[in-house]
């Protein structure tokens, strides 16, 4: 990632301290699926399918996993 770029993202995150889990939960994926446009070609498409989880399904897969601790 270029610097730039990073400077942005960490920018984000910064103002972003009033997001919601949601915004952040995607501001974070889509600074991960960026980072895997720099992979080689062979492995762009198996990372981005790894970082491409809606945050609905991220939400309900942790909400079932956490049922176990409690």
């Amino acid at each position: 990632m270029s610097w730039g770029l990073r400077v942005i993202v960490s920018l984000g995150l910064v103002l972003c301290q009033g997001c919601s889990n949601k915004q952040l939960y995607e501001l974070i994926q889509s600074r991960w699926q960026y980072d895997c446009t720099e992979l080689r070609h062979s492995q762009t498409n198996d990372c981005i399918a790894q970082h491409s989880m809606s945050y609905e399904t991220y939400e309900r897969y942790r909400t079932e996993s956490n049922q176990g601790y409690r």
